[in-house]
């Protein structure tokens, strides 16, 4: 039988729960990225429509985890929804 993977869950600075679990996105609208899962946190950069986004985690609060140029980044999820599209 194959062994169910175990699911991680690890902490942002300010105490999100984030579940990793990698997936790529492309973003449909200008977006950006933050610090922290939050729109209070540092703004780390916007990337433009068109770019593609490696996703290695989902918040609890909606919030999306993103590897972006060698940083961990953070998007909203509502923004991710709207504005990325998983590729399959």
């Amino acid at each position: 039988a194959t062994p169910t993977p175990e699911v991680v869950v690890v902490q942002t600075a300010s105490g999100v729960n984030v579940t990793k679990q990698d997936g790529t996105y492309v973003a449909n609208a200008d977006v950006n990225l933050r610090a922290d899962a939050s729109t209070d946190a540092a703004l780390v950069a916007s990337v433009a429509n068109g770019t593609q986004l490696t996703s290695t985690g989902v918040c609890d609060n909606g919030w999306v985890e993103v590897s972006y140029e060698g940083q961990t980044a953070y998007v909203s999820g509502e923004i991710g929804r709207a504005s990325c599209r998983e590729r399959v």
